[in-house]
């Protein structure tokens, strides 16, 4: 059975026809009367029929209003230049919510007076009959008027009855004639071409109307399901982050209580709040939970709003653990160097040391380039979010590579914006460092700035509490002091930890080189621990450095006396273990 494909933010299955194209578009025209009392979805006592076709230039929309009283027209006549004035009328609207939104409106009442939401009625023309019982009008659109949609394009036709004061439409509006999630479609192609283009399924059969609109609705998703997630990242003693996406753009709020209080109300908070209003425009979404307690259990739900409607979605129910600074024994896997390889970082995440670590460390470069969205929640956030624990992520080089590298550095940022930072677990505090790319400033690539603003940030942090109390520090970070003689970024990751030369440090864990090496306190040399290859041309440092292979991470165990680090490939068989 193929998954659903097609991203729906309408309440209803959506209308949709099939217009034909001639030379002249008039002379063929598809007929369509299944109009709608507004907001009822009955059938409304005064008929409305439009035939619809195009041609190289235009949409032709003729439109026939039976009125069982006969009254087209108010006492005024029309004399008011107010097309809301009374009379008979019709409003078009052309439109669409995704991939991009836009809308225009127009309308034309009976009196002839015309409306244009662009403020011109010159590029499109309206003439008008009178018939017994009906007025009908001939509209001409052209296509030079809209943004270019594709194979099909959103419309809805709403009707004004106004002496009987019955309102109908032919999309299925629920609330508003400008709501764009409901409109209909008009189709420039056939209903199999577009239902291969809209779902990604070719079709070998001849398809009705129903039989598409029928199988469109089976192949859609509400944009409020939540299709990734949840993950819960940078987990501190009073803080949380926890992201989901959905199919498409929509409100949410994160409910979160502490976890075996079931009496007790969630605390709810809105996502994307800004000047009173909850945004509904992302897919991605992200919750900062504050004031927590330390070493305290809380579960969580993620909340979506149905567009339109607003009905609340309650989705999957997460938990975690805040840090505890006065944890006596615990554990974390370091990772890094995926590079988009998803048989590496299964065979992690599925390992007996994930199942039971306390967090996991990304130390950068889960992938080779971050092209968006869809890029990482496969490659990434997916994977992570299904291991159900807390994820530090520790930047990389290559979450600076590509045009969509902001999105990456998005969906896995530290709630201050900064790329470096701490956090306690037991009496260890971590520190996380990040170097930039491998290579000296771009165009693009502006790091010297950030990592001169760095060092100073680590000398202020020396002189603080949660520094000097620490019994123990480790640092996190990508690229290691390596080849300090040609390489910037080992150039750069020197200039970094040099500023903690004065320090009891415990270890540095890194990544980059995607070879598992390690360099021993005030040697600077590289011990390749897999082929015996030592190299002298790191950083001489008062502090080990770590450095993890591509298919190999870290289990590593902390207890009250000691910190020791397991080299695992991804076959599962021990490389190295380091006691620090």
């Amino acid at each position: 059975m193929q998954p659903v494909s097609y991203v729906s933010y309408s309440t209803h299955p959506t209308k949709a026809v099939e217009i034909p194209f001639s030379k002249d578009g008039r002379k063929r025209c598809r007929a369509v009367d299944d109009f709608q009392v507004y907001g009822t979805h009955k059938v409304p006592v005064g008929k409305t029929e439009m035939k619809i076709g195009y041609d190289e230039r235009n949409i032709y929309i003729d439109v026939c209003c039976h009125e069982p009283s006969g009254v087209f027209l108010n006492s005024n006549k029309g004399k008011s230049n107010d097309v809301w004035n009374g009379n008979d009328m019709l409003e078009i609207f052309f439109g669409s919510c995704a991939p991009e939104p836009w809308q225009f409106q127009f309308a034309v009442n009976a009196a002839g007076q015309r409306f244009d939401s662009r403020g011109s009625t010159d590029d499109w023309t309206a003439n008008m009959e009178f018939k017994e019982g009906a007025w009908s009008i001939n509209l001409a659109f052209p296509f030079d008027l809209f943004p270019n949609s594709g194979l099909s394009i959103g419309f809805n036709l709403c009707r004004y009855a106004m002496h009987r004061k019955e309102i109908t439409d032919w999309g299925g509006i629920d609330v508003s004639f400008h709501e764009f999630e409901n409109f209909g479609e008009l189709l420039f192609c056939t209903y199999e071409q577009a239902l291969f283009a809209k779902t990604g399924r070719p079709v070998n059969r001849k398809l009705t109307r129903s039989q598409y609109e029928r199988e469109l609705a089976q192949a859609s998703i509400p944009a409020n399901v939540l299709t990734h997630g949840p993950l819960c990242s940078h987990v501190t003693e009073d803080s949380a982050v926890v992201s989901f996406g959905t199919a498409g753009n929509c409100g949410a709020y994160i409910y979160y209580r502490i976890k075996g209080m079931k009496g007790t109300r969630w605390n709810k908070m809105p996502l994307a709040l800004r000047n009173g209003l909850v945004g509904q425009t992302e897919a991605f979404h992200r919750a900062v939970l504050k004031r927590l307690r330390p070493g305290t259990d809380y579960e969580y739900m993620p909340v979506t709003l149905a567009p339109v409607s607003d009905k609340l979605l309650k989705c999957v129910v997460g938990e975690f653990r805040t840090m505890d600074a006065g944890k006596k024994e615990f554990s974390f896997v370091f990772m890094s160097d995926i590079h988009s390889t998803a048989s590496l970082l299964n065979a992690i995440v599925k390992s007996d040391a994930v199942a039971k670590c306390d967090f996991i460390v990304n130390a950068g470069d889960p992938l080779s380039r971050g092209n968006g969205y869809d890029t990482v929640y496969r490659g990434l956030f997916d994977p992570l979010a299904a291991t159900g624990k807390n994820i530090v992520f520790v930047r990389g080089n290559h979450e600076q590579v590509g045009a969509y590298a902001q999105i990456t550095c998005d969906m896995i940022a530290k709630p201050t914006g900064k790329t470096y930072f701490t956090f306690r677990q037991g009496d260890v505090l971590f520190i996380a460092l990040d170097v930039g790319d491998d290579h000296s400033d771009t165009v693009i690539n502006k790091n010297a700035a950030v990592i001169a603003e760095e060092r100073r940030w680590l000398r202020r942090l020396k002189e603080q509490p949660v520094f000097r109390e620490a019994k123990r520090r480790i640092v996190l970070m990508h690229i290691p002091p390596y080849d300090i003689e040609h390489s910037y970024a080992g150039q750069a990751s020197a200039k970094v930890l040099g500023e903690l030369a004065d320090c009891d440090i415990n270890c540095v864990l890194c990544g980059h080189i995607h070879k598992y090496f390690v360099i021993e306190s005030g040697t600077g040399v590289r011990n390749f621990k897999l082929t015996g290859e030592k190299l002298a041309d790191s950083a001489k440092l008062p502090f080990p450095v770590i450095a993890n292979s591509n298919d190999t991470y870290l289990d590593v165990k902390v207890s009250d006396g000691s910190i020791t680090s397991t080299a695992i490939d991804v076959n599962g068989k021990i490389v190295d273990i380091v006691r620090l």
